[in-house]
């Protein structure tokens, strides 16, 4: 069911009706005097009404019963909400939600750039080691590593690189 809009020229006032949990807003016709009501089950429906519609009931503030002043005003906080951000039915959205949804997507494809390049260096670096570790034949080379030393790094570096690949499968 549509909303009723463009009522402000007929409208007469709104209030909370406590018995069906409704705003009810109240229209008056100028040629046949024939009284006629909007009811307003959701508060969210007001945003799709008119910028005039939403001028008119800004101004007007909705009647209640003191008990019901907390349900009451959440109508009355949609209406205010709208009036001050300008949003109506006839209000065109700008946004950038495409903009955001490239730059998210940009942001996964360039962490597992990064996450490939750390695999990729992990992978250079074992190779490295594994070379060293073929010259390593004896500790009579001064400032070169033992044989033992240059495996316990390559198999510390095979570790990293399945801890990366590991990570990058979550």
């Amino acid at each position: 069911m549509k909303l009723e809009q463009d009522f402000h020229e007929e409208f007469r006032g709104s209030y909370y009706d406590s018995s069906t949990a409704e705003t009810v807003i109240s229209l008056r016709s100028k040629e046949m005097f024939i009284w006629r009501c909007i009811r307003i089950l959701d508060p969210m429906w007001l945003v799709n009404l008119s910028n005039k519609d939403v001028e008119c009931l800004f101004f007007t503030k909705i009647w209640y019963e003191a008990a019901d002043k907390v349900q009451a005003m959440q109508y009355q906080n949609v209406i205010n909400t709208c009036y001050a951000k300008d949003i109506h039915s006839g209000r065109m959205w700008e946004t950038n939600w495409r903009e955001l949804e490239r730059k998210e997507f940009l942001k996964e494809v360039r962490k597992e750039e990064r996450v490939e390049a750390r695999v990729k260096s992990s992978v250079l670096r074992t190779s490295e080691v594994a070379e060293q570790a073929y010259r390593c034949r004896s500790d009579s080379y001064p400032g070169t590593r033992t044989t033992k030393e240059a495996i316990q790094e390559l198999l510390w570096y095979e570790n990293a690189e399945a801890i990366v690949v590991k990570a990058r499968q979550i």
